[in-house]
């Protein structure tokens, strides 16, 4: 999740830190190798699947107070092919048809269509995912956007000056 999007001032100082320190870093996932840590994906606070704002104003609060935060809850209410508009509708209190297509459009074509198989895949078979799969691989580097400074000039291509 991004986290620069939480509101921790709530927190005691003692547990903002590391949401501080996780914000200096650049994130990213190397992918799914199974369908366990893709149900686990996150629709809400910044991530890939987070479409908050794109067409219902506080979109991610309705979702948290339905209990719709990863993709596998909202894969037990609308279906692995996102089909089920209406008990999605009835599940997050929304009358409006049309919005909730358009919700289920933006997250169905949010994902890879290896993913969407491997959906499918899961939805068709008994065995739920692997539960002792690891976690898959995050390259983490420095946010380094507005930062400036001899040490961070570069002086060819892939080279920086120390």
């Amino acid at each position: 999740m991004d986290t620069k999007m939480l509101d921790i001032s709530g927190l005691p100082m003692f547990y903002r830190g590391p949401f501080k320190i996780w914000n200096v870093f650049n994130k990213q996932n190397k992918g799914y190798r199974t369908v366990h840590w893709l149900l686990e994906e996150p629709l809400v606070y910044g991530r890939r699947l987070d479409i908050s704002g794109v067409t219902v104003p506080a979109l991610s609060r309705t979702l948290i107070s339905s209990g719709i935060v990863t993709l596998r809850e909202l894969m037990n209410v609308a279906g692995s092919d996102f089909s089920m508009a209406e008990d999605l509708a009835a599940h997050i209190g929304l009358r409006s048809m049309r919005v909730v297509n358009q919700l289920l459009h933006y997250w169905r074509s949010a994902l890879a269509s290896e993913e969407r198989v491997q959906l499918m895949d899961y939805q068709r078979t008994e065995t739920g995912p692997a539960e002792d799969e690891p976690f898959p691989q995050l390259n983490i580097a420095p946010d380094l956007d507005g930062c400036a400074g001899p040490l961070l000039e570069c002086r060819s291509e892939g080279e920086m000056d120390f």
